[in-house]
């Protein structure tokens, strides 16, 4: 007996000694609460809201996407393991990983197909983009499968969307919060696990107005917002206020009619290109809350950049295209359409006319109500105009310049084969090489000349640190790093 008592109390000292030495993970930056806001009278779920602000800070707080999208518009896996386009790519197939929502049930392929069907029945949700893709889509063992319209690799931009589970009135996730309470004026979310987020809880209020949001930044009351040029210099007052800024979906270009008589003529488009300074552009009209960019792919992305192409500010190249096709400056004669309820626009027009005048091109600026503007251009009534569009997550640029859809009249076939490969190509790389032969061919035949992208700025309280990563899809990418400053 007294044999089994040592051995018995050996093996319990060999077993203290083990617990002694079992190293207990801590996240010392783990605690306090995360101020942030969304719109009031609204719904929590993301796939159900119409505010794009609501859509965005309970999606990043609370869950998670097949795919995920980087600041440079990479795609990666999320909640997928995997992802295979069949042979002909008109449908992807995405395999599920193992994983779990917020009170522990697993994620199923049925939790993917009724986040669709719940796409797909609010048409003012901003995922709902994905069904100009998605024909239909169906359930495999272990995920899904998408039957896409027609083939097109675009659609895997798009895949981001939250997987949401609805349980007895509760909104499940698999995010790095979970819903704690809601209240008249505030949801309360707490972290599902300490190792994974900094803060332990996420207050977000609920605010009527933007500017009410805005009013409390100011006044301490929640610790993030996102600004944009004309906001910007009211809120960034704020003492220790720390300014991100990423650039937005929005760009800026000078539309050339390419059926009229002149501006037909490739020459005389590159040689209005030769006039602007893009760069003295951005500094002088718009105090540098503007990129330059040579071609219509986001600056940021991995097709941006990819050609360094550009015309130089240079009246002496100016006269020389305009010679090659035996015209003098006095032979030209724009007016150059804007809507004037858009200062910027204006304020570019004005630029560009000046130019042309200095250059010796008699050059008027037209100004209209914003319907006659839109009109004015669908039907060919303008010479030049300055436009500002959004340029989708996808990169697509058809809109802007497939022959047949662009309002500029131009045709080219070789430029429609490349915009067909850039949908139609899976690999990434060759992904990138057909990118940067679109741009060398709108940089070289001017059908527009792309001016720029604005800058927006995510504003963070003095408190808040962390590697802050805002994407105009997701303003709160990275929100896993942000934490109380010591």
């Amino acid at each position: 007996m007294r044999k089994l008592l040592c051995l018995l109390l050996a093996a319990g000292l060999l077993l203290a000694g083990c617990g002694k030495n079992d190293a207990v993970e801590v996240n010392a930056d783990f605690g306090g609460t995360l101020s942030l806001f969304a719109y009031e009278d609204d719904t929590i779920n993301p796939l159900k809201t119409k505010y794009q602000t609501n859509a965005q800070v309970f999606n990043a707080c609370m869950h998670r996407g097949l795919l995920k999208t980087k600041q440079n518009l990479e795609i990666s896996c999320d909640l997928a393991e995997s992802y295979t386009f069949s042979q002909d790519k008109t449908s992807v197939t995405f395999k599920l990983k193992d994983m779990i929502f917020s009170d522990g049930s697993r994620v199923l392929p049925d939790d993917v197909i009724n986040s669709l069907d719940t796409i797909r029945q609010n048409k003012e949700s901003m995922y709902h983009v994905i069904f100009n893709f998605v024909e239909s889509y169906e359930k495999t063992n272990d995920g899904i499968t998408v039957k896409l319209y027609k083939p097109d690799s675009g659609v895997l931009s798009y895949m981001n969307f939250p997987v949401v589970k609805e349980d007895n009135g509760s909104v499940l996730g698999t995010g790095y919060y979970k819903l704690a309470e809601i209240q008249s004026d505030r949801v309360l979310l707490s972290a599902v696990s300490s190792l994974d987020t900094n803060f332990e809880t996420v207050r977000v209020m609920m605010y009527p107005k933007q500017d009410m949001a805005e009013n409390a930044f100011l006044g301490n009351e929640i610790d993030v917002i996102n600004a944009d040029y004309y906001s910007l210099a009211r809120l960034q007052a704020k003492t220790g206020t720390k300014l991100t800024e990423y650039i937005s979906d929005d760009f800026a270009f000078v539309g050339f009619n390419t059926k009229n008589e002149i501006l037909s003529d490739i020459n005389v488009r590159r040689a209005i290109a030769c006039l602007i300074d893009k760069k003295s552009m951005a500094e002088t009209l718009m105090a540098g809350y503007v990129k330059p960019v040579n071609s219509p792919f986001k600056p940021d992305s991995v097709y941006g950049n990819l050609y360094a192409g550009e015309y130089a500010q240079n009246i002496d190249l100016f006269k020389e295209y305009l010679k090659k096709s035996d015209l003098a400056p006095e032979d030209l004669s724009f007016k150059i359409l804007v809507n004037q309820d858009s200062i910027t626009k204006t304020k570019v027009a004005q630029y560009l006319s000046q130019r042309l005048e200095s250059a010796g091109v008699s050059c008027v600026v037209e100004q209209t109500d914003f319907d006659m503007y839109i009109n004015k251009i669908q039907n060919g009534e303008y010479t030049l105009f300055v436009g500002e569009t959004t340029v989708a997550l996808n990169q697509d640029l058809s809109f802007l310049s497939q022959s047949g859809q662009n309002v500029f009249g131009y045709e080219n076939e070789e430029l429609d084969k490349l915009l067909d490969k850039f949908k139609f190509e899976t690999d990434a790389e060759s992904k990138k090489e057909t990118a940067k032969n679109i741009s060398m061919h709108l940089v070289d035949n001017v059908p527009f000349i792309s001016l720029y992208y604005k800058i927006n700025t995510l504003l963070t309280d003095a408190d808040i640190e962390g590697d802050f990563k805002p994407m105009y899809t997701n303003i709160l990418s990275g929100i896993e790093a942000f934490k109380l400053k010591k």
